[in-house]
């Protein structure tokens, strides 16, 4: 069984892993949800935060200028912690654009922070403005799902902003594998009447499967819950949204079994809800970080060593949650 983590009270996690001969460290970031840059860049666009997410985000309250400078200071403190690379978990955007697209990139190299990337909801949304610069759509893409401009938001993404490998993908650091998800987020109805799902494609719940027999140990990000989060950390308006990834079909049922029996896989990493929980899944731990538009982000550290004793808030394990 992998070991069972060490979790701070700040939201930070230790896994005491003996095959680890050279500690890994990494940030996790989720749902910046940076807006496109409005042509006044020291005003709201008021259309497009009433359109999205019905205007209640901290970050589409926010100033462009300013969230750029929150985002940097965000970076700078997880500079300070000496992590190895920063995984984005998607909502970086809050729409498609390209230059809100590449602003982390940036803010990233500048810091000499190997950064990763993977897609969520509202990252392949509308782009805004519209193209004829009229008004915006009263329902997004993200609710209807539109296979065709998915893909080709996703294509722009990979190849032209953040530098992905492909949609889904892995990389190893220092022993240590990690496996970037691809969660299909889309509508179960014609029209958006709040009944959504998450899912693998069959190629990608078959590549899973097989990541998972790699014999060391595993860490899995993507941007939708795996599995439903306890009950008493759900907060109201989700309730009807409270789904993972995994339903009743045999596909879902494959990447479960493989998934929650897994020996090495240490935790999962994901976001989408915009608040914090950590859930036991199988022999491992779903972990579910907070909203990067208000400050949120998650450090994690595997190591050979035992974790230390809290309080842990030096400039180390200077957690944003």
């Amino acid at each position: 069984m992998p070991p069972r983590p060490h979790i701070y009270p700040d939201g930070s996690v230790h896994f005491w892993d003996h095959r680890v001969t050279t500690p890994v460290t990494f940030a996790q970031v989720t749902d910046t949800h940076l807006y496109p840059p409005p042509a006044d860049r020291n005003d709201i666009n008021r259309e497009y935060r009433a359109t999205s997410c019905n205007g209640g985000l901290k970050a589409l309250n926010t100033p462009y200028a300013e969230i750029e400078q929150q985002l940097a200071s965000m970076l700078d403190d997880i500079k300070a912690c000496g992590v190895d690379f920063v995984s984005f978990t998607g909502d970086i955007l809050d729409c498609y654009h390209p230059e809100s697209a590449r602003m982390p990139v940036a803010l990233c190299a500048e810091r000499e922070l190997p950064a990763y990337f993977q897609m969520g909801n509202h990252d392949w949304d509308t782009e805004w403005p519209s193209g004829d610069g009229s008004s915006s759509p009263n329902r997004l893409p993200a609710q209807q799902y539109d296979i065709e401009l998915r893909m080709r938001r996703a294509e722009k993404l990979m190849t032209e902003e953040w530098g992905m490998p492909g949609l889904y993908y892995s990389f190893d650091c220092e022993g240590v594998r990690f496996l970037s998800l691809d969660t299909i987020h889309r509508s179960q109805t014609p029209t958006w009447e709040g009944k959504i799902s998450s899912s693998y494609d069959e190629a990608q719940a078959d590549w899973l499967i097989q990541q998972l027999a790699y014999e060391g140990p595993i860490i899995i990000f993507q941007h939708v819950p795996f599995n439903p989060v306890t009950p008493e950390y759900r907060p109201q308006q989700w309730v009807d949204l409270h789904g993972g990834c995994v339903g009743d079909d045999e596909r879902s049922q494959r990447v479960r079994a493989a998934v929650e029996s897994c020996p090495n896989l240490l935790g999962i990493f994901v976001g989408h809800k915009h608040f914090c929980s950590e859930d036991p899944l199988g022999y491992t731990w779903q972990f579910m970080t907070g909203l990067a538009a208000d400050g949120h982000w998650r450090l994690v550290k595997i190591a050979n060593t035992p974790p230390a004793e809290y309080p842990v808030r030096h400039s180390y394990w200077a957690g944003g949650l």
